[in-house]
């Protein structure tokens, strides 16, 4: 899993919010590792930045595991 700090705050205690990108998966649902200089690392399943920097989430196919908030303060999650 992969946190990603966001502008929005929680409704609950008003601390930063994180959206929760969950790891692609392969159609066995095993989790998609490549190794990056030496580095294993995963690709968060529905996210990608666009030409201008902007984060997009879509749904890739029906096995995306889509993102959702959560509060890593209070434990709130959306």
């Amino acid at each position: 899993m992969t946190l990603i700090m966001t502008s929005e705050r929680c409704p609950e205690c008003g601390q930063i919010m994180y959206l929760v990108a969950w790891p692609k998966k392969k159609n066995n649902l095993e989790h998609i590792v490549i190794d990056f200089q030496g580095t294993p690392h995963g690709i968060a399943d529905g996210c990608y930045l666009d030409n201008d920097g902007g984060l997009i989430i879509a749904r890739f196919d029906e096995n995306t595991d889509m993102v959702n908030y959560t509060c890593i303060h209070c434990g709130w999650v959306a």
